[in-house]
């Protein structure tokens, strides 16, 4: 059963490894969600060398990272869709190549995407010491944290 599910796992990575790593090939969704793949990274890294191939969508993310520092959910971005993200989503721009480092050892990937991960590090913390609540008044946020969204959600 184990062996199944690996064999499961390279044939998803196998389809879902084109020119960016998309969301999923069973559906219309063949995006480069930054979350899903943030998630996949670890496993990925670990059934076959992804350097050449996270290093190329890491360029992608740099291009499409803001001024601020943040990124789109998707990247590529189609149009200007999915402008909205944060934590979960942008957190691949250091999980990836912290995932990469970490199994293959090569620093490169480090050193080619350390500014832009400076730079999305530093609006992260600027954010988050704006938005801190204690535990006996939390914020708005805090309390309906999926108000914005819940129509597409629900």
């Amino acid at each position: 059963m184990i062996d199944q599910l690996v064999r499961n796992i390279r044939w998803g990575q196998r389809g879902n490894f084109l020119s960016i790593p998309t969301d999923t090939p069973a559906r219309d969704e063949r995006l480069a969600w930054t979350g899903d793949f943030a998630v996949f990274a670890t496993t990925a890294s670990r059934y076959q060398d992804t350097r050449a191939f996270l290093s190329k969508w890491m360029d992608d993310l740099r291009d499409a990272q803001r001024p601020n520092g943040n990124l789109p959910a998707i990247v590529p971005q189609p149009r200007d869709y999915f402008d909205v993200t944060g934590v979960g989503w942008s957190d691949a721009f250091i999980i990836v190549p912290y995932t990469v480092w970490r199994a293959t050892g090569d620093t490169r990937i480090l050193r080619q995407n350390w500014e832009a991960m400076r730079r999305w590090s530093r609006r992260s913390a600027r954010r988050s010491s704006r938005r801190t609540a204690t535990p006996t008044a939390p914020s708005k946020s805090v309390r309906r944290p999926f108000t914005r969204w819940r129509s597409a959600w629900t």
